[in-house]
């Protein structure tokens, strides 16, 4: 599985995370978060599938919470992995990233 899928629906684009997002993924990662933003619709993001994040990952996640929510768009996490809100629970960015822990 890539990265991330990507799906288009009529208002809103759902993006379902892969199950490791680790440093060599994260600069493709960046990559479609950005085009992701350019649609300016609402986000749904969904990561039960995500096993295993280190904060290379976590950063990109953050940023793209961050500007998704400076630009004013709809952002929900849909069904967060444990082992994803472990993570940022441990670092103290359940909050930074807009996880409900």
């Amino acid at each position: 599985m890539a990265i991330v899928q990507i799906k288009r629906r009529t208002s809103t684009t759902y993006l379902e995370l892969a199950a490791t997002i680790h440093v060599p993924q994260v600069q493709a990662l960046y990559k479609l978060l950005v085009k992701v933003l350019a649609r300016n619709l609402a986000i749904v993001l969904a990561a039960d599938k995500v096993k295993h994040i280190d904060t290379a990952g976590l950063q990109v996640l953050i940023a793209f919470y961050r500007e998704a929510q400076k630009r004013g768009l709809d952002f929900r996490w849909e069904t967060p992995s444990p082992e994803l809100c472990e993570a940022a629970k441990l670092l103290s960015l359940e909050k930074t990233i807009g996880l409900e822990i």
